[in-house]
Order: C-alpha cells, then sequence, then structure tokens
C-alpha cells in the first residue's frame, strides 16, 4: 500500500525534473572536497552519504538536512545508521524496552547512547522535518503529497508511520547510493586504464549541463555503473521470505535434481550469490566494466542477473 503511494515520486520522468537539483548539491560537496586538498585525509564515502542524504532530504522533505554545509563530514545520516544497527538486536528482542522508549522518550536516555541516538531522531529530527514539509506544502514534496494520497488510509498517515517512512526513505538511499559512488571512486582510481577510458568516452561532455539522457547512452558509464552494483550490492546480508500459497520448487541448472521447500518455510536470499557466480560472471572478484560489453554495446542479456536492486513485487522503487 504505501509503496503503491510512493511509487510514482520514483518514476523516470520524476527523477529527470531533479537532475538541476542533483548537479547543485554535487556542485556544493566537489567543492568542499577541494577545499580539502593538502589538508588531513578524509573518508569519501562520509563525504558521499553527506552528498545523498542531502538530496534526498530535499526531494522528501523539501529542505537538506545540511550536512555538506556543516564544517567536516561527519556526523552524518550514516552515523544514525551505525547507532540503529548497534541497537537493533536490543530493540529487537527487548519488546518492554521498545515500547517504554517510544511511550516515554526520555527512558531511552537510560538505554545507552546508541538507543538515544536512534530515538532522538525517530521522535524529534525526522518528525520536525515532516511537520515542516507539512506546513510548507508547496515545497515540502514526498511526504506533503503523501497527506493528500488517496490510496493511503488515514491510520497510515500518523506522525508516528510518517517517521518511520522518513527514517526508511533516508536508509534505503543514502547509504546504498554512497557506497556504490565509494566503489566507483575507488575502483577508477586504483585502475588507470578503466579511468582513462571513461574520460576518453565522456570527452565532450559538459560538466555543468549534465544530462541523464546524454549519459546513458554512454556504453562505458552504462558499464562502469553496473560493474559498481555488482561489486557493492545494496542490501548485503540475507533478506527474509515466506512463500505462504506455494510450495517452491528449486532445480539444479542441469535439471538433473530438484528439492521441494514446503510453504511456509521462512529462507534467506541474497544477490551476492548470483553477483560472484563464477559461471555468469567470470573472475568476479575482479572489477571489470567490460563484462557488461559486447562489440562495444550494453550486454542487457547480462542485465537480469544483477540483482541489486531485487525483482518482482518486492524489487526497491528507486531503481530509476
Amino acid at each position: 500500500m504505501r509503496k503503491g503511494a510512493l511509487s510514482k515520486f520514483f518514476s523516470r520522468q520524476q527523477m529527470l525534473k531533479l537532475e538541476g537539483e542533483v548537479q547543485e548539491f554535487a556542485q556544493l560537496a566537489i567543492d568542499k572536497m577541494l577545499r580539502s586538498a593538502g589538508k588531513e585525509p578524509f573518508d569519501v564515502k562520509e563525504a558521499f552519504n553527506c552528498f545523498t542524504a542531502d538530496i534526498i532530504s530535499q526531494y522528501a522533505f523539501g529542505e537538506p538536512m545540511g550536512f555538506i554545509a556543516q564544517e567536516g563530514w561527519e556526523p552524518n545520516f550514516a552515523t544514525w545508521v551505525k547507532s540503529f544497527f548497534k541497537s537493533a538486536y536490543m530493540m529487537r528482542h527487548n519488546a518492554l524496552g521498545r515500547k517504554m522508549a517510544q511511550v516515554l522518550p526520555m527512558m531511552a536516555d537510560y538505554m545507552g547512547e546508541d538507543i538515544k541516538s536512534v530515538m532522538r531522531q525517530m521522535n524529534v529530527v525526522i518528525p520536525g522535518y515532516i511537520q515542516a514539509a507539512l506546513n510548507n506544502p508547496e515545497n515540502g514534496r514526498v511526504f506533503a503529497d503523501l497527506m493528500e494520497s488517496k490510496t493511503m488510509p488515514e491510520s497510515e498517515k500518523s506522525m508516528y508511520r510518517l517517521s518511520g517512512e522518513g527514517f526508511n526513505f533516508l536508509l534505503a538511499g543514502t547509504e546504498t547510493t554512497a557506497a556504490t559512488l565509494t566503489v566507483i571512486t575507488y575502483y577508477l582510481l586504483a585502475q588507470p586504464t578503466t579511468y582513462a577510458r571513461l574520460m576518453e568516452e565522456l570527452r565532450g561532455v559538459d560538466p555543468s549541463n549534465l544530462k541523464w539522457t546524454e549519459l546513458e547512452q554512454k556504453p562505458f558509464l552504462w558499464a562502469v555503473i553496473h560493474e559498481s552494483l555488482r561489486m557493492m550490492p545494496g542490501v548485503s546480508h540475507r533478506s527474509a521470505r515466506i512463500a505462504r500459497e506455494e510450495d517452491l520448487v528449486y532445480k539444479t541448472r542441469d535439471g538433473k535434481k530438484e528439492w521441494v521447500i514446503p510453504r511456509g518455510t521462512p529462507i534467506g536470499m541474497t544477490s551476492m550469490i548470483n553477483h560472484w557466480d563464477k559461471e555468469l560472471f567470470p573472475d568476479p572478484d575482479e572489477f571489470s566494466p567490460e563484462r557488461w560489453l559486447v562489440d562495444g554495446k550494453p550486454n542487457y542479456k547480462l542485465q537480469k542477473y544483477l540483482l541489486a536492486f531485487g525483482k518482482g513485487s518486492r524489487s526497491c522503487i528507486g531503481e530509476q
């Protein structure tokens, strides 16, 4: 239900409308990086975390969270994410503590710094951004429009549910995109020939007026992005699934053996099994954009084995 209401915000057409804002934030991030040249080294992933969080919050809430504008690259949204996962085990297995922290936020003060940080984001920071978006619907973007959605019942529009959705919104798009940009940066610097080939392909492109409709026609850039997604899948851990209405039949590739997994059986799946399959991707530990090209053109047949965004009805709505 919520995915259906959100999907329209992630259409290709909608994403193309954001090009100007993305370029503005990209330039701000680059300028800040350049000011750091010759000074103390910094973790580029933290810089990308600031960049992606500001873009997503601008789109979701109508204003950036200000990570690029702050002094230095930390703390950023990834700092909150680390706190979230550190506290996840306790919050999952301590239902009483979780409920008390929700009902009485001051209880979080006695549950450790990680939980205190997470509860502050959930109860104060993100609700503040959402409320500001609701108060200014013209600039509020996603969450202001969600309140007008006729496909979502009123129970889905409570501040508690919207805050959770806001956290998920940021969680899903910030770290994953930053990690992919980090992989691209690392391998382009580590493999000069790959970098040189990409720069040659991009020769003549105006960096001050980038258009995705033009960039997506560059086959080697397409290949670099796909190889980075293969090397750094959005979700590296196993995703839990349960087929409730049908048995699952698993067959070997040669069809000689098969196993039946009864319906209702919890299973786990991960894209990394596919992405490191030597039959699909020879030398899977090597960063090789060339594997995605056939005679210099994109190998779309190989694309079906890329599961970084999942597949089917549970696939990531942010693929565009």
